[in-house]
């Protein structure tokens, strides 16, 4: 039987961090580590992505909020060895361009082209926060933090 296939949203790692070393009080922040601890501790079931370019996006954010480059460092080598980092290439960039001048799916560009990354990658789901951003899109069940365990196994 083949493992289902889960796209991880940038900012579900950004809150799970903030929650883990910071201890945010977000109620996204606990949402956001509840899922991963479920999603991380099932590696038999599921096959989990980021795009790499989500890797720099961490990278930034956490800098701008002044975490330490060591706290950083070892976030991204966490990140690395519990999920599949998929390689991000110019052609990715023109076929979410291509896709968001087509559709106009979703009002931000670059979640238009997160989410060609989970269709790169033929996901099942596609777990963020802002799932508002991602109502419109029918070929993927988009899944909201908190409805982690709604993921079929």
């Amino acid at each position: 039987m083949s493992k289902t296939r889960i796209y991880i949203d940038t900012n579900v790692l950004i809150w799970d961090f903030l929650f883990r070393k910071t201890h945010a009080k977000e109620v996204k922040a606990m949402q956001a580590s509840k899922a991963l601890a479920y999603y991380f501790a099932r590696p038999q079931k599921l096959n989990l992505y980021v795009a790499s370019f989500s890797l720099m996006q961490i990278i930034a954010t956490l800098q701008k909020k002044k975490i330490s480059q060591q706290a950083i460092i070892e976030e991204i080598n966490r990140i690395k060895q519990k999920m599949t980092v998929v390689d991000f290439s110019l052609n990715d960039i023109t076929t979410g361009i291509d896709n968001y001048t087509a559709y106009r799916q979703t009002k931000d560009l670059e979640d238009n082209i997160q989410f060609c990354m989970s269709l790169k990658m033929k996901c099942h789901y596609f777990v963020t926060d802002n799932i508002k951003d991602y109502k419109d899109f029918t070929n993927i069940s988009i899944l909201a933090m908190k409805d982690y365990r709604t993921v079929e196994l």
